[in-house]
């Protein structure tokens, strides 16, 4: 249930929020010690800062991790345009503090009622903003969890097509918000991550293939980057046949790829 009120969440305390930042965490992180103190200098240090990026850490339960996981090239304030070009789509609201005036002038809220609803959201902040920069400031806690939804999108169809609904609404703010932009290309292509993301994880799903079918049959586009996708669209009862062939290989994997991330991001 949580997973469905989170951006109606999110929307209430920005609109009962009087402070001159916001920011976000979800309830299963938490704040790095001394963290808001180092946040604080450094936006008070900056001219009219509208959006600051700080930096997370990546951990398994029992393994705490101070280890950044951006670590982020350009540190310099500059629009959201020329961060996107420079740094990439930032898309965690847990790691930015935004300014509220900047955030209630431009109207921006999450999509409530769905979940994954911060993907076409942070490429709403990262357009308006005039005046954002990074810091390799560890701010985050970022708990891997087993109940996470990108490790149950397996699992779980509606975690899968909320995925794919996320990825359209991304490929429509490209569409429209970034149309004809220098970074257009760069919000498509996170829309079509996201149909590349939903394609992969039906291998590690046995579900009909009238399901599976449907479930492609959500992505907004006809033709992708991503080889993955292409074949899923142009061979789609092929495709849903293979991906039920493959469940308990791909579970396999999927538990040595977990161990193997789980090692990397231990200090």
């Amino acid at each position: 249930m949580l997973t469905y009120v989170k951006g109606g969440g999110r929307n209430r305390g920005v609109r009962e929020a009087q402070g001159k930042y916001i920011m976000f965490i979800d309830q299963d992180d938490y704040y790095h010690q001394g963290a808001f103190e180092l946040v604080y200098k450094h936006i008070s240090e900056s001219t009219n800062l509208e959006v600051f990026v700080s930096d997370s850490a990546y951990q398994f339960k029992g393994h705490e991790s101070n280890k950044l996981q951006l670590n982020l090239p350009f540190r310099e304030v500059c629009t959201g345009w020329e961060f996107i070009q420079k740094n990439g789509v930032i898309l965690a609201p847990w790691r930015m503090a935004i300014q509220r005036t900047f955030y209630e002038k431009y109207q921006i809220q999450f999509p409530e009622r769905c979940r994954i609803e911060d993907v076409d959201w942070a490429c709403r902040v990262l357009y308006y903003a005039k005046r954002i920069q990074y810091s390799p400031i560890l701010l985050v806690h970022y708990n891997k969890a087993e109940s996470g939804q990108t490790d149950n999108m397996y699992r779980n169809i509606e975690i899968l097509r909320a995925n794919t609904i996320a990825g359209n609404r991304t490929l429509n703010v490209a569409e429209t918000l970034y149309k004809d932009t220098p970074v257009q290309q760069s919000i498509r292509n996170i829309a079509e991550t996201y149909y590349n993301y939903s394609c992969r994880y039906l291998f590690g799903m046995f579900k009909s293939i009238k399901t599976k079918r449907e479930t492609i049959r959500l992505i907004e586009v006809k033709k992708s980057r991503f080889p993955l996708v292409n074949f899923a669209l142009r061979h789609t009862t092929l495709f849903c046949i293979v991906t039920n062939f493959s469940v308990p290989l791909f579970r396999i994997l999927r538990m040595g790829r977990r161990w193997m991330k789980a090692r990397r991001y231990e200090d």
